[in-house]
């Protein structure tokens, strides 16, 4: 294996860690969302909509980052140049 090369197996990795991340963030995405769509007509004000908000922010960092896993794994010049 040549020096900074990537194993099949740690892209295997990559690839189970990239999908379950996606998975993950798109459980807080879809579950935030509903959390702020019941709340929305139950409480008025700034805090609850931060409350509410932070589960949608942290499913699409989670998607984000599980998406840029899965790319590292695909292209080997990308995963190189970590």
């Amino acid at each position: 294996m040549a020096n900074g090369a990537v194993s099949p197996e740690q892209r295997a990795a990559w690839q189970t860690s990239g999908k379950r991340s996606v998975e993950f963030g798109a459980a807080w995405l879809i579950g935030g969302l509903l959390v702020t769509v019941v709340t929305h007509g139950q409480v008025h004000g700034m805090e609850a909509y931060f409350v509410t908000w932070v589960p949608v922010l942290y499913g699409i960092h989670r998607i984000v980052a599980g998406l840029q896993l899965l790319a590292k794994c695909r292209d080997p010049g990308l995963a190189d140049r970590t």
